[in-house]
């Protein structure tokens, strides 16, 4: 057979299809707004609004694993393993998301941090190599159990490691570290960062 030569383009291949996607979409938008101009000027503005609205929604996004990372959660799992009887005296995060692009091909660059600290009690035994080893632990369970696929980790401090990840077209990397503040607190840290290719 001729064809058999050649390799047909697949309807499943993500390529093609978010390529015909965006396509048609600019088709449709492209007709509306020229019918709108010329019927309705004010239905024509809102038109506009709602087509980036809508475009900012169909490009590549977060991960799932991103969105609902919680440094408290993964503390709280891994605490009474190793020892770590703290009182929890807060923690929080705060993030920038970057969106870029046309409809059908935007792209993204989303960046946050999370910390929970704690006071000690100075009469608990606190493993800190195990608490340390339990986080990364999870963190690598958690990004397989999301579907991500892990390409590289390492250390990049005594009291510091990183995975990075990827998942289609969104790359990531998460830094998480431990530190004492004094004899008796105690800080932990996540540096979170995913972009689309």
């Amino acid at each position: 057979m001729l064809f058999s030569k050649f390799a047909l383009p697949s309807c499943h291949d993500d390529r093609l299809l978010s390529h015909a996607r965006g396509l048609i979409i600019r088709v449709v938008l492209l007709m509306s707004v020229m019918w709108l101009r010329r019927v309705k000027p004010k239905l024509f503005l809102a038109a506009i609004f709602l087509a980036l609205l809508f475009a900012s929604c169909l490009g590549p996004r977060e991960t799932s694993f991103y969105s609902h990372f919680s440094m408290r959660e993964l503390v709280e799992r891994n605490k009474a393993a190793a020892g770590l009887n703290c009182e929890a005296m807060g923690g929080g995060g705060g993030g920038i998301h970057l969106w870029s692009g046309g409809v059908g091909g935007s792209r993204f660059d989303s960046q946050k941090s999370e910390s929970f600290a704690c006071r000690l009690n100075s009469e608990a035994n606190f493993d800190e190599g195990r608490f340390f080893s339990g986080l990364e632990s999870d963190t690598e369970h958690a990004l397989r159990e999301g579907g991500l696929q892990i390409v590289d980790h390492g250390a990049s401090g005594p009291a510091r490691f990183f995975l990075t990840y990827t998942q289609k077209t969104v790359q990531g990397r998460i830094e998480i570290s431990t530190s004492r503040v004094g004899a008796q607190y105690y800080n932990v840290l996540a540096d979170l960062h995913e972009h689309s290719n």
